[in-house]
């Protein structure tokens, strides 16, 4: 087995869309973080593709989402971001 950590995707959605790419991007072996408005939380997302949802109050204010990526960084060493 190797021991390389997983590609990880930071997914950023300001409303419900991408569930194909998010399902791709886990088969494919990544670790998925959803950064998502918190008025579509409760919305079908694919849990079984995502390891971490991350809700903001709202994605179109900065700094504010850069403070959210910046605190999931302290966590979680991030190869992309994808909108």
């Amino acid at each position: 087995m190797s021991s390389e950590r997983p590609f990880t995707i930071l997914a950023i959605a300001s409303e419900f869309k991408g569930v194909p790419f998010l399902i791709e991007a886990k088969r494919q072996g990544c670790e998925v973080i959803l950064l998502v408005a918190e008025k579509f939380v409760s919305y079908p997302w694919p849990h079984q593709a995502i390891d971490r949802i991350f809700p903001m109050p709202d994605l179109s204010k900065q700094p504010d989402v850069t403070y959210g990526v910046s605190y999931l960084a302290r966590e979680h060493k991030i190869d992309r971001i994808v909108a």
